[in-house]
């Protein structure tokens, strides 16, 4: 990406703008799930392990 430009050379179809910089924290609260009981998740929140974030799974 070009520094000057804010837009990549590859850019999928139907997407012109400029890119902008944002934080995770922007979009997603970030809680302490150790203490949650077995019936929490699957349902209601979405729960996100570090370890999705760290092997790059990605965020959708």
């Amino acid at each position: 990406m070009a520094e000057e430009r804010k837009q990549p050379e590859l850019r999928f179809k139907g997407f012109t703008d400029d890119w902008i910089q944002c934080e995770v924290g922007d979009y997603y609260e970030f809680k302490n799930g150790i203490n949650k009981g077995k019936d929490f998740f699957g349902k209601g929140t979405p729960i996100v392990n570090f370890k999705d974030v760290f092997h790059h799974r990605g965020l959708t």
